[in-house]
């Protein structure tokens, strides 16, 4: 992980959830907390070099036992936030009734 996928992860943790798994941050918010705001001024450069290095990030060194994805969330063609989900594998299992 590079420090911005770090501070992705841990923020996921600080996020305010919608349902169980679902996690809402307005851009600004997310450029703010990442520094990034004259880093990458345009939307899609930031969502590209930041959010979506940072999800596959998390996604390929978990090993499974957390999948992250994201949503963009848009007002007409202006993106205005992010809705992430996250899902652990520890959860689904717990579903099921498997011990290990």
């Amino acid at each position: 992980f590079n420090k911005e996928n770090e501070r992705f992860y841990e923020r996921y943790y600080q996020g305010q959830p919608l349902e169980d798994n679902e996690y809402y941050f307005t851009i600004d918010f997310l450029r703010e907390y990442f520094n990034c705001e004259k880093k990458y001024p345009q939307t899609g450069d930031f969502i590209n070099r930041i959010i979506e290095i940072s999800v596959n990030a998390i996604n390929s060194n978990t090993e499974g036992v957390m999948r992250v994805s994201f949503e963009k969330i848009k007002n007409g063609r202006k993106i205005e936030a992010i809705l992430f989900r996250v899902y652990s594998l520890w959860e689904k299992i717990e579903e099921h009734g498997i011990t290990l």
